[in-house]
């Protein structure tokens, strides 16, 4: 077999990881570590936390806890008895353009706001 690139992603998963691993993988990610760096933060080695995003079917009440507080996170967001929250994502070009409007002077302000208004307006006529 040669090496390719794709390999260095690692070997893929043969069997689905138990839902805590699920859920504490998606986290971790959410948060932007990898799996060292969350090692690291939580005093394992990377083979332990490969372990229980991979196979752990019952992780021990310590390490929930630790990874929760390292997650900021809550234990009841890792063991999927409340959902967890919902990670915002980039602000989109109308939410960085009503930032830059708060900026403005009032009366331009007000007449950014007309102009939205008859534009919405005329949407809802034309349904």
């Amino acid at each position: 077999m040669l090496y390719s690139g794709d390999m260095a992603r690692g070997r893929p998963a043969t069997c689905k990881a138990p839902a805590f691993g699920e859920r504490l993988s998606a986290l971790r990610k959410q948060k932007g570590l990898t799996q060292s760096l969350f090692a690291h933060k939580t005093g394992l080695s990377v083979e332990m936390i490969n372990y229980y995003e991979r196979r752990c079917t019952n992780p021990s009440a310590s390490f929930i806890e630790k990874a929760a507080s390292v997650l900021g996170s809550t234990t009841d967001e890792l063991l999927g008895t409340k959902p967890m929250k919902a990670q915002p994502g980039p602000k989109s070009k109308i939410e960085l353009r009503i930032e830059s409007i708060k900026n403005l002077p009032r009366n331009k302000q007000k007449l950014v706001l007309d102009l939205l208004e008859t534009v919405v307006q005329s949407e809802a006529f034309a349904r």
